[in-house]
Parts: structure tokens; sequence; C-alpha cells
């Protein structure tokens, strides 16, 4: 079928992201079940290629994206039951999930081929990705004579993924926004798979291990593998390789068995378990890549950390015993319904001058207290621009969200202040945490609040009112420990994070903050997190939507505002000015 149309040519891109895609499971496979230690050329070689996979993801994701298209990566579709082909091929490269072996390479080699220089372009049931991507290079220039370059190349361009975005391996991130440009990111693909022309093993780019060395294309990396010696300068296609040996033992490698199924498996079964937690991690990595395609392009970074991140996940799996006695158990790269995920632990991690990043067993809630998510991975809005929180929209991105935090790392211990009552409980105050929502002002304001010296006076109440007090507090600035304990009480509840209404997100149940450094901050049961970006202790609140007008829900007078008054920069600041005019007393008249 040919792509004359630009609703056909999304199609075929949301192809090339399935097509890139496909290429992975069978090389993760390959490369964790290594034997931890040996064939260390062997995995420079594969983890190479699969850094350089996920670059051709990105840039077939803005590709589509730059003609106005979704790109779609948590579906079933991404995810067939092995072996299964090449998405939309002709079937003739089969991929199926192997432990590191000649057959397993022979396959790579197949998948990478590159295509015969008179070979024709095919969009359809095609025999090589290179005839592929010449169909689609085809259409791109078709369609921009046909539409003009602006109708054709019509999408966001705050979807794109930057090279400004951290990457780590060879080859570049090419924004799309022309048709120079997406000709360049189809170059970028092609050449890293083939090599820069059909006389050339290379791919222009320098070795992700070894820089001094100019990089090969995959079907020449995996060659050197099943070929036994590396390519030297002044090597062909034609010639073969005729470098250093390049020694590759086969033995060292787990026994994994050739395409598993957790449904070889019964429930509840260490092995079928294991494989359940796997798919469902590996799932909250497509939802991941899918919300980094689809407007937050920051998460690139930590997308791929958490695909190398399913490493330990995999060695254990390839450490159990299938049950057959020969082979281990290995991941099925299944796909698992996002209702019917399972996690260990909960965490928000700190975006840099992005969103907040949840992962886990964790309940989302609106700020009318409606279940939005449970269980899983999605980015809350940290910048207040959001028209469509408590989820991120890409807002940060347009406005230039400064998300820099100041927020003290130190335990809660080590900053607050004690205020003993006579009766043996004490009331312990952290300044720096407070939200300063004045619950506790508006509830006993003869007992917090009293002065700027001492913020809590003990004796003015009961220990039972000041305790009911306490623990309502939302931010755990205020915390108390009964008579002979050291420990402060608290009450365990499930992880949840509440949006409050025009205020921060309310985080519940222990749940681990990772700052933009990757510093976690103390796990406490309560805190607040900002959410209208005009935080000075980021992330956490503290108390400048208030000063600065956040407002959520969306009042119906902003609907249509091309941006929202407390996303400038300077909001909160110019709201406290306001509000120390408006509050400051006057002088009192000179006498007479």
């Amino acid at each position: 079928m040919t792509i004359d149309s630009l609703g056909s040519l999304r199609a075929h891109l949301q192809t090339a992201v399935e097509v890139e895609h496909s290429t992975l499971p069978p090389y993760l496979c390959a490369l964790y079940s290594i034997v931890e230690g040996s064939n260390a050329e062997a995995v420079e070689v594969i983890q190479s290629v699969v850094l350089e996979e996920m670059l051709h993801l990105t840039l077939a994701a803005n590709l589509l994206n730059a003609v106005g298209g979704r790109p779609v990566l948590d579906s079933p579709d991404l995810l067939p039951a092995y072996p299964a082909f090449l998405p939309h091929s002709d079937c003739r490269v089969e991929l199926s999930l192997r432990p590191l072996s000649r057959k397993a390479v022979e396959g790579f080699v197949a998948i990478e081929h590159p295509c015969a220089p008179d070979s024709s372009s095919q969009s359809d049931v095609f025999a090589t990705i290179g005839q592929f991507y010449r169909a689609i290079d085809e259409a791109l220039v078709y369609l921009c004579a046909e539409l003009g370059e602006s109708a054709l190349f019509c999408g966001d361009p705050h979807r794109q993924v930057t090279d400004a975005v951290y990457y780590g391996g060879s080859g570049r991130i090419v924004a799309v926004t022309d048709l120079a440009s997406a000709r360049r990111a189809l170059g970028e693909i092609v050449e890293q798979g083939e090599g820069i022309d059909h006389d050339s093993i290379y791919d222009g780019d320098k070795d992700m291990f070894h820089p001094e060395r100019d990089s090969v294309g995959h079907y020449f990396r995996f060659q050197e593998l099943l070929l036994g010696r590396g390519y030297a300068p002044g090597d062909t296609p034609s010639s073969g390789p005729s470098g250093a040996e390049i020694a590759v033992d086969w033995s060292a490698v787990h026994p994994m068995r050739v395409n598993p199924r957790s449904s070889d498996h019964a429930p509840g079964t260490p092995v079928h378990e294991a494989m359940a937690a796997f798919n469902s991690s590996y799932c909250t990595v497509l939802q991941l890549l899918e919300q980094t395609f689809n407007g937050v392009p920051t998460l690139l970074a930590p997308a791929t950390g958490a695909m190398y991140g399913l490493k330990q996940q995999m060695i254990e799996l390839i450490g159990l015993d299938s049950g057959d006695g020969v082979s281990t158990a290995g991941p099925s790269f299944e796909w698992v319904p996002p209702e019917q995920r399972r996690f260990t632990g909960t965490h928000v991690m700190v975006v840099p001058h992005g969103p907040y990043l949840m992962r886990g067993d964790i309940a989302v809630f609106d700020p009318a207290g409606q279940l939005q998510l449970r269980n899983g991975v999605c980015v809350l809005c940290r910048c207040g621009g959001s028209r469509t929180k408590p989820f991120c929209d890409g807002t940060h991105a347009r406005i230039g969200f400064d998300g820099t935090e100041s927020a003290d790392h130190r335990p809660m211990t080590e900053r607050r202040r004690a205020y003993p009552a006579e009766d043996g409980v004490t009331v312990y105050d952290d300044r720096s945490r407070c939200a300063h929502f004045g619950q506790c002002t508006d509830r006993l304001p003869k007992v917090f609040g009293v002065s700027e010296d001492a913020f809590v006076d003990p004796r003015a109440a009961t220990s039972s009112q000041i305790i009911e007090v306490v623990s309502g507090c939302p931010s755990g600035a205020l915390t108390y420990t009964t008579v002979g304990d050291t420990d402060t009480v608290e009450t365990h509840q499930d992880a949840s994070i509440h949006p409050i209404v025009d205020g921060p997100y309310r985080v519940r149940g222990g749940v681990q903050v990772v700052g933009m450094d990757k510093r976690a901050y103390e796990i406490r049961e309560r805190q607040t997190l900002c959410r209208c970006g005009q935080s000075r202790n980021k992330p956490f609140c503290d108390g400048s939507h208030w000063y600065a007008g956040f407002r959520d829900p969306l009042p119906p007078e902003l609907a249509d505002a091309a941006s929202f008054p407390w996303t400038d920069p300077q909001a909160a600041e110019h709201g406290r000015e306001r509000y120390a005019r408006e509050h400051s007393t006057p002088p009192a008249p000179a006498p007479g």
C-alpha cells in the first residue's frame, strides 16, 4: 500500500515505533542471559545496540509527533506472543526470546540486514527494515510537496524529545520540525542499523564504549560476534572483518528457556510470580515511554534508566529453575493491563524542571476526591500550568519552569524544635516542612503561632486537644511523642496522593520522595508537595500557592486563558508584597 495521505503516514510511523520496540525484548534476553563477568565484548555490543534502539524508538516517536500523531507504546500490540515476526513485515524474520547463542545472533543479523542497493521501497509486507524506511522517506517528500511543509509538520514542537535530554549512547537525538530534520532522523535510524551506505560498515558515529573508534552498524556488530573477529579500518561489507579476534564463550550463558510464557507455570509458584512482577515492571517502562513521547520529553532519561533497571529482575528470573530440569526461567514480555500490574515499593521522583514521576502501588485522586489511578506509573503536574491536572501535559517545557529544589535533606530530628508539655507529651515543630495551611492556628490559636520565637505553647490546652490538632497537620511539620517514647506517633495509611483544592499534593503512607539529584528525602507518613510551581522550599509546599493565587479546579473564567497568572515566576513574590502592603500598620500620626 502506498503512503499517500497524512493519515496513512501517521499509521506507518506508529508501525515504525512498533518495529523499533520489537527488537528490544530479544536483545535484552540475550544480554542478561550472559553469565556475570564473562563475554565482555558481547555485552558491550548488545548493550550499545539496545541503547541505540532506544534512540531509534525516540526518533520514530519524534517523526510521528511532528506530523500530528500520537505515539502509542503501552498496548498489547507492542508485546506479541513469542515467537513473533517484525511488525507488518513479510514474516521472513522471526523474533524469539533466547539466551545468547549463535542462533540468537543469527536472528539479530537477520533483523538488521541491509536492504540491497537496488531494492524497492516497501511500506507494508517488507523484507528489510531499510525498505520500510525508504517508503517513509518517499512519503515525506511526496506529502511535503502535496500538502506544504507547514501542513505536513503540524505537530506541537514541545512534544519533541531534543538533544538537550541526556541520552548517553552513540548518535544523537534529532528534533523533527521540517522535512530536512525528518530525513536526518530517518538517516540516523537506517545508518546505525545498516551502515552509512552500501559500501561502508560505519554508521557515522563514535563507538559508545571506545570513543576513539568509529562505530560500525548494528548488522556488522552482530557479524563480529558470529565471525569472532572485529572490523578494522579499511574493511568493507564485502571484505569482512580483519581486525582483532573477538572471543565469545557460548557456554558462559544461562540456559534460559526459549520463548517462555507465564502460563507454563502454575499461579502462585515462584517462577510465575517472578514473571508476573517482571511483566508489570516492563509494562510500566512502556507506560513511561508513552508519557515521554506525549508531552513530557524530559522523562526519556528516567525511562531509559528504568529499562536498564530491569536488569536485576531479569537476572533473578533467569536464575530460577524452569521446572524441566534443563533450562532456567526467563522473561516472557507479556502485556499486563494497568489495573492488574503488581509493584513492590512506592516512590515519587522529582524530574529536573519537570513533573513528579510517580511509580508503585499509590492511589492518585483529583481535588474532588475521585480516584484517578491506582497502581502504575504516572506523571503529576509540578509547574501549576497543566490543563490536565493532576497529570502533567508538558506545560512546564513551554513556560520554562524552574523546578530547582532547595529543601533540606537532613532528617527531621535534626530540624525540629521540641516543646515538652507537663504530662510527658512532647510536641515537635519542623518549620522547614510547614505548608502554612493554618489548621493548627485556626483550631488552637492559643497553642500554635503564639510568637515568632516559640511557635507552640503546650501549656495553653490539654494534651488530648493538642494531639488531635497535631495529628491533622497535612505536611507532617507537627508531630508528637508520648511519655517515655522517642519515636513520634503516626497512624499508617495506604499510600495515596490527593491534591488539595487550590493547594498542594497531600501525600500519605510513607511514600519515598527522590530529588532531582537522585538523593532520597526522609520517608514520612505525611508530606505536602508543591503543585503551584512557586514554593521556595521545593519540592515541598511552603504556602506559596496562597500568595500566587493558584486555582484548581480551574475557574470558568480561566478556561480559555492562554496561560494562568500563577505560572508567572514571580507570582508568589508579588503576592507576598501585596499582602505585606495590605496588612502593614500605618505609622501613627505625628503629635500635634
